[in-house]
């Protein structure tokens, strides 16, 4: 086949609408990518008073393209959990996950890794490394935005 530009491939409809299906699907998985990237390049800004202590092998969970380790520390773990749950969740929500999506075996030690993680989100949020706040029903809530 001559490949010049003004060649021309004939498909049946199915075919292209298969096709355009596949990427318009592909674009949309893009731009929740780029969302993502963005929002984490804003926190890195220079600007931002908070990111002085930051330190990129720390931030590794975020930029894991979905792929959860278990040898991570545990604040790497709860980062990666933040980061699906759209940037922030409480320490029971992230200790549930990890139990519940990652590592079942945890199943037992639920209070104890609730104990340990919590002690190193109140740690970080000192170090300026995540936000704290509490939402409306008194919890608190990290951010790592």
């Amino acid at each position: 086949m001559n490949n010049k530009p003004n060649d021309t491939i004939v498909l049946p409809a199915s075919q292209r609408d298969t096709i355009r299906d596949y990427y318009v699907t592909k674009l949309e998985e893009l731009k929740a990518e780029v969302k993502v990237v963005e929002s984490i390049l804003s926190t890195l800004s220079p600007n931002t008073a908070n990111n002085t202590n930051r330190s990129i092998g720390e931030y590794q969970a975020i930029y894991s393209n979905g792929e959860y380790d278990k040898t991570w520390s545990n604040f790497q773990k709860a980062l990666f959990i933040m980061n699906k749950m759209g940037g922030e969740a409480t320490t029971a929500k992230i200790v549930d996950t990890i139990i519940s999506d990652y590592e079942p075996e945890k199943k037992g030690d639920r209070k104890q890794l609730i104990s340990t993680i919590s002690s190193t989100m109140v740690q970080k949020e000192k170090k300026k490394k995540l936000k704290l706040y509490r939402n409306n029903s008194g919890e608190n809530v990290y951010s790592i935005y």
